[in-house]
């Protein structure tokens, strides 16, 4: 969250911060039980973070896992996305 905020901060109009924190968002209504209004659009911004994660030099689990549960670091997928 830092790094999405210090991102926000230098570049207020970063199109992968925004799609960070729509994703972000959409995941939250999911989890709420909420429908998505766009799931294809979801969808889209899931592949892309899957293959930002997949890239080389991105963060292992093992080097990216925080003890949460969570495997991919969201905030280092941004950072590859500059």
């Amino acid at each position: 969250m830092r790094r999405l905020r210090d991102l926000v901060a230098q570049d207020q109009g970063s199109q992968r911060a925004k799609e960070v924190v729509g994703l972000m968002f959409q995941t939250a209504l999911l989890t709420s039980g909420f429908d998505l209004t766009s799931p294809k659009e979801y969808a889209g911004l899931v592949y892309e973070m899957m293959d930002a994660a997949l890239a080389p030099g991105a963060p292992t689990p093992a080097a990216a896992g925080d003890g949460t549960g969570s495997a991919v670091d969201a905030d280092e997928i941004i950072e590859e996305g500059k």
